[in-house]
């Protein structure tokens, strides 16, 4: 008689660990392309920009109060879009 062996929680770890990687490889390159990307007045947005993952989950972002703002603009200045532009590229780029 043949015994069938389940080693199906071997693969979803391992495939788990495997995009845990791939996030962490994303947000760091993010990251550094959206400072590269940042426009610069005094640098101060482009040096607070942080990056984290954990598990399944990652986020780049500025710690400056008006990343945002550049980002979108506002009423009185046009948008300086940077985040989005590093996306795109590093979505292009990452394997």
């Amino acid at each position: 008689m043949t015994q069938i062996i389940d080693r199906s929680d071997n693969v979803r770890l391992a495939a788990k660990l495997k995009a845990m990687d791939i996030i962490k490889d994303f947000c760091s390159a993010m990251a550094d392309a959206t400072r590269v990307k940042s426009p610069v007045a005094t640098g101060h947005n482009r040096d607070s920009i942080a990056w984290e993952s954990s598990g399944l989950s990652g986020k780049i972002f500025s710690e400056s109060g008006y990343g945002g703002w550049l980002e979108i603009g506002t009423s009185k200045m046009p948008a300086r879009p940077y985040f989005r532009p590093a996306f795109e590229e590093t979505a292009r780029d990452i394997k």
